[in-house]
């Protein structure tokens, strides 16, 4: 069998499975696992800047990057595998920030 024949046999496959998979999500009746914050974190780092030398008016020095926490909140469900993710919050009425995942 040629090998393109392969490789879009196996595109279709998983298309398939891939459509199941919605399918499944779509129709589960979910049982979430506890809310557990997840931030998107991007570490601090030195951005080198331009070489000297190789530059105009317009040379950048070397920059120190902070780092950067983004709140965010997962859960999960086990029956079909779908994990879901959000930054949002609803106000606080005297409590701490509460996920919202818009159900």
């Amino acid at each position: 069998m040629a090998l393109s024949k392969q490789i879009t046999d196996a595109r279709d496959a998983l298309r398939a499975l891939e459509a199941q998979q919605a399918d499944t999500q779509r129709r589960c009746r979910h049982e979430w696992t506890p809310i557990k914050y997840d931030p998107i974190v991007r570490e601090a780092y030195r951005d080198p800047g331009d070489t000297p030398g190789t530059m105009g008016v317009d040379f950048r020095g070397p920059t120190y990057v902070p780092r950067h926490e983004t709140a965010r909140w997962s859960r999960h469900c086990p029956k079909c595998e779908l994990t879901e993710y959000t930054q949002r919050t609803k106000p606080p009425a005297e409590t701490p920030k509460i996920p919202d995942f818009g159900s």
